[in-house]
């Protein structure tokens, strides 16, 4: 709704107040609809908010936050049902015990924060890592799982924990390559140690060029040449 009311120029502007936010909310509701791929998130109110206790502005309920629903798209959905899909096991893995002794810090003890909040492991390793962060490598490194998701938001350390996290798997004869969303995003990874490391659209790119996959200086020094619009990662 936001957005739409940004972009309500000046041939808005003979509308009367209450037509123009009339519009805006018959927008909003038109924008977020099935026809154009939405799906929201909401749980069904239950029990049955009465009328007396919802808002005039969108019918919901007064106890809740206008403008709080939360929305997908289908294709996102898609995308996140494809990562579960992906989800199998079978990958290598590393020893907990020794795995653990490189994090410094004991094994059952990383596991046991895995079941904690976050913000309440301030404690620090032997590594110089947090217990979170050396729990985030320890799940993922010990697991045999494919997929392994570490969410964090802005400053909580992601790239210094992904940064220590390749080192030790470099360290047991692994191969790291890093992946992000934008050039700037990669040249953080470069910066905190992840040498080989690559934006999304040039990995598919080279990948899409080099069907025998990154490898030898061609991994470092990808040729230019034109991306297709459409390509996907050979299998390894």
């Amino acid at each position: 709704m936001k957005v739409l009311g940004w972009s309500m120029g000046p041939e808005f502007a003979h509308m009367e107040p209450d037509a123009r936010q009339e519009l805006l909310l018959r927008l909003t509701e038109r924008a977020l609809s099935p026809d154009f791929g939405v799906k929201c998130l909401e749980a069904p109110e239950w029990p049955p908010v009465p009328q007396a206790l919802r808002r005039e502005l969108d019918g919901r309920s007064v106890y809740t936050a206008p403008g709080s629903e939360r929305c997908a798209t289908h294709g996102q959905l898609s995308t996140e049902e494809a990562l579960q899909r992906a989800q199998r096991h079978g990958a290598p893995c590393l020893g907990r015990e020794a795995l653990a002794a490189q994090l410094g810090a004991d094994a059952d003890v990383l596991g046991a924060v895995l079941r904690e909040p976050a913000q309440d492991a301030g404690q620090q390793t032997r590594a110089g890592l947090r217990l979170d962060q050396a729990s985030m490598i320890y799940e993922a490194l010990t697991s045999d799982r494919q997929v392994s998701v570490g969410v964090g938001p802005a400053g909580s350390g992601k790239t210094h924990t992904v940064a220590a996290g390749a080192r030790v798997w470099k360290a047991g004869g692994g191969q790291v390559i890093g992946i992000t969303t934008s050039q700037a995003a990669r040249n953080v990874l470069v910066q905190a140690g992840i040498r080989n490391a690559w934006n999304s659209t040039r990995f598919l790119c080279q990948a899409h060029h080099d069907r025998s996959g990154l490898r030898g200086h061609r991994a470092h020094r990808p040729r230019r040449h034109r991306c297709p619009r459409r390509g996907g990662v050979p299998r390894r």
